[in-house]
């Protein structure tokens, strides 16, 4: 009998957490300029010294949220980003070769991508902000594309609720 009620028990924090995390998911969907951003993802703080950047993941999509000094969410300041990764877990090669593209969301509140991530979610990432669509010398991260800010690397976890650790500046 009290294995039973272990098991039942056990099955039923599983059903309940995966419940949360879902109603977590649907939360951020309504943020609106002006609202918290709940904590997660990596932070940089924006060239300008006027908020950061905040990168997660939402599902297996990237989405880059623009913050204030007090965390508020605020509209892009750019248009356009790349983020450039690999998975920290699965791939032998350690250099950024795939791009991401990110782009104004329906609502404007951030920056996303279809791209989907392969698990286990757990990457390498730089971020690009530009004022103008992609090229291909954007990807190289050169001095032939004006108006950009780069930004270093971080590693982005999305594996349990690990925290996420920020490398360099």
């Amino acid at each position: 009998m009290k294995h039973a009620l272990f098991w039942f028990l056990f099955c039923l924090s599983g059903v309940l957490c995966a419940q949360s995390q879902t109603d977590q998911q649907n939360d951020i969907d309504k943020l609106k300029e002006g609202d918290e951003l709940p904590e997660g993802g990596v932070y940089w703080d924006l060239q300008s010294g006027k908020g950061q950047l905040n990168l997660r993941f939402h599902g297996n999509n990237l989405r880059l949220y623009f913050v204030d000094e007090g965390g508020l969410i605020m509209e892009p300041t750019f248009p356009v980003a790349l983020a450039r990764y690999y998975n920290d877990l699965r791939s032998s090669v350690k250099v950024p070769r795939d791009v991401a593209t990110l782009k104004p969301s329906s609502n404007g509140v951030y920056l996303t991508s279809s791209r989907i991530l392969q698990p286990p979610l757990r990457y390498r990432v730089w971020v690009v902000l530009q004022e103008t669509e992609p090229d291909a010398s954007a990807t190289q991260d050169d001095a032939l594309t004006p108006d950009k800010q780069s930004y270093g690397l971080r590693i982005l976890n999305g594996i349990g609720s690990g925290s996420n650790t920020q490398l360099g500046n």
